[in-house]
């Protein structure tokens, strides 16, 4: 069974939070971690240092909502400015959507 860590989190009306498992960049420990959106690295709770990731990407909290994906399946991707496109990270695919059109 994994460890428990109590958080004394302060709740503010409208505050979006992340959760997912972290691990830590220095001594490899792994939790599941809680921070506000925003939050790039946080404190890990084995070795004190500030070097608590993320281990996956954001994914939005309503299953609900559209979701673009590559046809290799993956939903990560750069957005590219110079072709008003947005390219796959893990097969380097360009796809184009209406919604750059303003930029």
């Amino acid at each position: 069974m994994g460890e428990v860590i109590k958080l004394a989190l302060r709740e503010v009306p409208g505050e979006l939070r992340l959760a997912g498992e972290a691990v830590c960049t220095a001594c490899k420990h792994r939790w599941a971690a809680v921070a506000s959106v925003g939050t790039r690295e946080f404190r890990c709770p084995q070795c004190d240092t500030m070097r608590g990731l993320f281990v996956s990407a954001c994914w939005p909290g309503n299953e609900n909502e559209p979701i673009w994906n590559c046809g290799c399946g993956s939903v990560l991707f750069l957005i590219r400015m110079a072709d008003k496109g947005f390219m796959c990270r893990e097969c380097g695919t360009t796809q184009t959507f209406n919604v750059l059109d303003s930029a």
